[in-house]
């Protein structure tokens, strides 16, 4: 899974995984606060949001919604845990 998301003035756009013309989607629109980002997708005739938000320093929550008529709906609900090994390791070049 990937995406690039670019600031652009006060705004934000990009591509999620290889955006519309592939099998992803466009962001064509956003917004970055202290611990949540919200952007705005596109593809053909779907539009919707995808909400990604620090729960706390080791998960993150990301929601995909779309819009139905005047409803946004999640669609795709994910929640990523990160877990640190106590092992300390390095690299010797």
């Amino acid at each position: 899974m990937s995406a690039l998301i670019t600031q652009k003035g006060k705004t934000y756009t990009g591509k999620f995984l290889d955006g519309a013309n592939g099998k992803g989607l466009d962001i064509v629109s956003g917004n970055v606060a202290k611990d949540k980002v919200v952007v705005g997708i596109n593809r053909k005739k779907l539009n919707g949001a995808m909400i990604a938000r620090l729960q706390d320093p080791s998960t993150l929550n990301i929601t995909i919604s779309v819009k139905v008529e005047d409803t946004m709906v999640p669609v795709i609900g994910v929640s990523l845990n990160r877990q640190v090994d106590n092992m300390a390791v390095g690299s010797i070049e």
